[in-house]
């Protein structure tokens, strides 16, 4: 069925944050997967791939993506080109990067996969590849969402789903889904454009102005810090920022939503 590993880029391109986000344990069990990539293979929010592996939901032999998924090097990153195969005979292709997670601590807590479609191979001949066979949408069908690229959404659905992506990871799925209910609760009192379809935080635009950006950060870490504490949240926020698209941080600095106001809301 699948698996086979071939060469497909020169030169790797540069990596920004892609949309579909997945934080797996040590173990490699997913524990958290964003909106973006439940979209991208079709999955439903409530079929949320939680407790499985990636080659399991990719459908790839696990062999073909061991090493991808189980690097520990600290800072190493690497890629992967899927072609997923369609159940009507066409394909979609996803550009995977992943790269390990440590706690303030130095210690291992799991891997960050980013899954970004891609039209063609063009730049990513020398990546590895590996076809699989999944369930990716019918061709020529649309996502349910239509992302609006406006900056300020970006950046606060990228801090939301780390917040949850970490407290998956150290304190576990219920604590993940508290994260979603307080935010979820507070969105609805103050009439912010955020919602839960499943267990998924959705924004309802991405216009969003700064300040409600702001006030949405600011519940997710009270939140978090409460549960993680103060040096831990502060340590993952530091990390994600070494990963941002140069873009996106100055947007954010900008905007007034910069690493040292994410700093102050979580003390």
């Amino acid at each position: 069925m699948v698996g086979e590993e071939e060469s497909l880029s020169d030169k790797a391109p540069p990596i920004a944050i892609p949309p579909g986000m997945v934080y797996t344990d040590t173990d490699g069990k997913i524990v958290y997967a964003n909106r973006q990539f439940l979209e991208m293979l079709a999955i439903a929010s409530s079929d949320a791939p939680t407790g499985q592996t990636l080659a399991g939901v990719l459908h790839v032999e696990p062999t073909a993506i061991h090493e991808f998924v189980m690097t520990r090097e600290r800072y190493a990153q690497r890629e992967l080109v899927v072609v997923y195969r369609r159940v009507d005979g066409t394909t979609a292709m996803f550009l995977l990067t992943s790269s390990p997670s440590y706690d303030q601590r130095n210690k291992y807590v799991g891997m960050n996969i980013g899954v970004e479609p891609r039209r063609d191979g063009q730049g990513l001949e020398k990546v590895p590849l590996v076809t699989a066979v999944g369930y990716a949408l019918p061709a020529g069908q649309k996502p349910a969402v239509t992302l609006d690229p406006g900056l300020n959404g970006q950046y606060l659905e990228m801090i939301l789903n780390a917040l949850q992506g970490m407290l998956a990871r150290m304190a576990g799925p219920r604590m993940r889904e508290g994260l979603v209910k307080v935010v979820a609760d507070n969105a609805s009192q103050h009439d912010w454009p955020l919602y839960v379809d499943g267990d998924q935080l959705v924004l309802e635009r991405y216009d969003i102005p700064a300040e409600t950006c702001a006030n949405l950060i600011s519940e997710a870490l009270e939140y978090a810090v409460a549960v993680l504490g103060q040096r831990v949240v502060l340590y993952e926020i530091d990390e994600l920022y070494a990963q941002l698209d140069p873009r996106i941080q100055e947007y954010a600095l900008q905007s007034g939503l910069s690493l040292p106001l994410i700093k102050r809301l979580a003390t």
